[in-house]
């Protein structure tokens, strides 16, 4: 590197302010996991133009969510690892459609969201609880990636923080139901996990 590169990088980020700093820091933490995720779970034949598009899409989600972030709730080692967790997440579920595996369909999210309804919420749902092991893991993925978004259109259409919380003010019901699913996907994952005194299902 040259002495004139050096000192343009140097003056680069002294002019970064240290909220975008730390953005930067939290944003690129997640980059990583997700990288390491793409090499642990994609097919070795697989050209590199699929990991560099899987990753951009989950990337893209991120930064978005990065970007609402306030100073204290980016120093928070517990939302980075929720963060992390939910970017691995979604780059697992984009390289099992790639794939061209099952998927949870919105059938199937709505028939389970009508037999919850009708059911105590600590009871055992019947359709979850006839899943395989790998249709638990399909629909706890599927599941978990439109939670998200309900909430994205959720914060994106009224919402606002209240200290370090951010309400969201729209887009109830579709969050309610999909909070209702994921929950009982949640708990029959723990119990078959407790059952059989193993860990939980990859998350």
């Amino acid at each position: 590197m040259s002495k004139q590169n050096f000192v343009e990088q140097a003056l680069d980020r002294r002019t970064i302010s240290p909220s975008e700093r730390n953005k930067s820091d939290f944003f690129q933490q997640i980059q990583n996991e997700v990288q390491e995720a793409l090499l642990l779970n994609a097919p070795e034949t697989w050209p590199d133009e699929n990991l560099e598009e899987i990753e951009a899409q989950v990337l893209a989600r991120t930064r978005l969510a990065v970007e609402v972030l306030s100073p204290s709730q980016l120093s928070s080692p517990s939302i980075l690892a929720g963060h992390v967790g939910q970017a691995v997440v979604e780059t697992k579920r984009l390289i099992r459609l790639r794939r061209g595996e099952p998927r949870f369909t919105p059938e199937h999210l709505e028939q389970l969201a009508g037999e919850l309804l009708h059911i105590d919420i600590d009871q055992p749902c019947p359709t979850v609880v006839s899943l395989s092991d790998a249709e638990l893991q399909v629909a706890f993925d599927d599941v978990l990636h439109q939670f998200g978004l309900e909430l994205a259109i959720g914060v994106s259409e009224q919402s606002e923080w209240v200290g370090d919380l951010l309400v969201i003010n729209a887009n109830q019901a579709a969050i309610t139901t999909l909070e209702t699913v994921f929950y009982a996907i949640r708990v029959e994952r723990q119990r078959r996990s407790a059952a059989t005194n193993r860990p939980a299902l990859r998350a």
